[in-house]
């Protein structure tokens, strides 16, 4: 068989196929990137009774990491160990960097333990990758124990793994550890690189110790080392911690730095500019991005529409609600608040209709502030819109409504409401007519009373025997 392989691979075929024949031919298949023929060659090596050693095994064990066979190189690696053989130290860090690789964590740590366990020493590059699986793990613990094995190896031969370990410490919590580390690492000669200040600014980032953030981002500045992404988590910490003075500077320092926007930070800056008003320049930004080609987030959208409606412009809130590819009910609200406010009530009816279509929860909510705020022709018009399309307030929006039609006339308006539901299908709960009946009751309509009574009475006679029935 495996001469028919052979010469169909275009090799000379001896007459006697060795191991070491075997072994040259895996080798050289593996450089040619013919692995899957190399394997079927490897099994029928195995089936003739050649046992692989140490070496061959790892060939066909890289093999399997190049074809991605995770579950073929751990049954090659428990066929080595019956046979009492050991992976190759090369190996070894191999199969730690192929699992991290996948997000294999627990399996890579294995590897490493055992790699260590036989006494191969791990080199600064394996050491780096199993200190970032323990932060990724959060086994601080161990990431500790790895970076001082390193210094005692003396394998810190780099800032980027006193930074790594900073990034480690950080992740799990110990800011002023990872602070501590960009000192020691200075101290033994290096230099702070980008990356350092990147961690060392998300460490302060992370306390929300603004002033040394500060000090931070004007060093990388000094440094040309700040990008968008440093600014955008400024912007961030200001908008958290409600400075608006302070995000305006920042605008101020970006526009004076060599600093390029990402869609990230324009998002960011477009929110600060809604949130402190200066909608003058949020259009500039705002036209800045589109020109760009850049998307502006719907919480960004949103804030800019709100921001148009408090001023009345109502038409370029109009235009941002236009730009979302699909109905958004949040915007959807907004959208009808503002038309509503602004006189436009066949606009805002409109929006209330799709925003039917697409929640029922948030529709709800809009009834109940309105009503709140004692607006009853607008509460009815949207009570009337919802209950016509057979769709029915919640219980306790619907009993505020009542509640709020407390004189003769808008009593009658309620009751309208009611047998609007009725018209459509709609069962009404008896503490929604407990509510209506102590409403007529005030308002002088015993008679209407007596009737939502009875309806009320019936309703429950009818839930009872349906009960009994089950």
């Amino acid at each position: 068989m495996l001469l028919r392989k052979c010469g169909e691979a275009g090799r000379p075929c001896p007459t006697n196929c060795g191991i070491e024949f075997y072994a040259f031919f895996l080798v050289q298949s593996r450089k040619e990137r013919k692995s899957v023929e190399a394997l079927d060659v490897f099994e029928e090596m195995v089936q003739e009774g050649h046992l692989p050693d140490e070496i061959l095994y790892s060939t066909v064990i890289k093999m399997m990491g190049d074809l991605g066979r995770l579950d073929n190189i751990l049954e090659l690696y428990e066929r080595m160990k019956l046979q009492g053989l050991t992976l190759t130290k090369h190996t070894y860090t191999y199969l730690v960097h192929f699992f991290t690789n996948i997000g294999k964590f627990q399996v890579a740590v294995a590897f490493f333990s055992e790699m260590q366990s036989l006494g191969f020493p791990a080199d600064e590059v394996i050491y780096g990758t199993i200190i970032s699986i323990y932060g990724k793990l959060g086994m601080l613990a161990d990431a500790e124990e790895a970076f001082k094995e390193m210094d005692e190896a003396k394998l810190l031969v780099s800032d980027r793994l006193f930074v790594l370990m900073a990034r480690v410490r950080m992740q799990a919590g110990q800011f002023d550890l990872a602070l501590e580390l960009f000192d020691e690492m200075q101290s033994r000669g290096f230099e702070m690189t980008k990356h350092a200040w990147i961690v060392m600014l998300q460490c302060c980032l992370r306390q929300q110790q603004l002033s040394h953030a500060e000090s931070v981002l004007d060093s990388m500045l000094d440094r040309g080392f700040a990008d968008a992404v440093a600014f955008t988590w400024m912007f961030n910490l200001y908008k958290k911690m409600q400075m608006v003075q302070a995000g305006n500077a920042l605008i101020l320092k970006l526009e004076n730095s060599s600093v390029l926007p990402d869609e990230e930070l324009y998002n960011a800056i477009l929110s600060h500019l809604c949130y402190a008003g200066l909608l003058q320049q949020a259009d500039f930004y705002f036209s800045l991005m589109q020109m760009k080609g850049f998307s502006t987030d719907k919480a960004v959208k949103t804030m800019l529409m709100r921001a148009y409606g408090k001023v009345g412009r109502v038409a370029d809130a109009a235009s941002v609600y236009q730009s979302f590819k699909q109905v958004d009910p949040l915007a959807t609200s907004i959208m009808f608040t503002i038309h509503h406010e602004f006189g436009n009530q066949e606009a805002a009816m409109g929006l209330f209709r799709c925003l039917l279509e697409c929640d029922v929860k948030l529709s709800d909510k809009i009834i109940s502030k309105y009503t709140s705020r004692g607006a009853r022709d607008m509460v009815e018009s949207l009570c009337s819109q919802m209950l016509t399309q057979g769709i029915l307030p919640s219980e306790e929006t619907l009993i505020s409504v009542v509640n709020a039609f407390n004189s003769t006339e808008q009593c009658e308006r309620a009751l309208k409401l009611i047998k609007e539901g009725h018209s459509a299908g709609l069962q009404f709960s008896t503490k929604i007519y407990n509510a209506m009946i102590n409403t007529c009751n005030k308002c002088g309509q015993e008679s209407e009373a007596e009737m939502l009574l009875q309806t009320m009475e019936k309703l429950v006679s009818d839930e009872v025997a349906c009960d009994v029935s089950k």
